[in-house]
């Protein structure tokens, strides 16, 4: 079958092999793509999840205000 499609269209071999691997290749990212969906699926949930959890424990703490430090060079000397 190969020589025939070789003898009618006039392309070499190596022509053939080539589109036969981006063919192939083509196929295989779609494969990929599609079983990472459920991988992103899952991923997105424990995110939300974890948010949902980060959100729940800072509301219950109350807020404190920070201490401000003081810079050594402003402080004042002691003799």
């Amino acid at each position: 079958m190969m020589k025939d499609k070789l003898v009618k269209t006039g392309h070499k071999k190596a022509y053939h092999r080539f589109f036969r691997g981006l063919r192939f290749m083509g196929a295989f990212a779609g494969l990929l793509a599609v079983s990472a969906i459920p991988v992103l699926v899952s991923f997105t949930s424990v995110t939300q999840t974890k948010a949902k959890m980060v959100d729940e424990n800072t509301s219950s703490v109350p807020e404190e205000t920070p201490i401000d430090s003081i810079d050594v060079s402003e402080a004042p000397i002691e003799e």
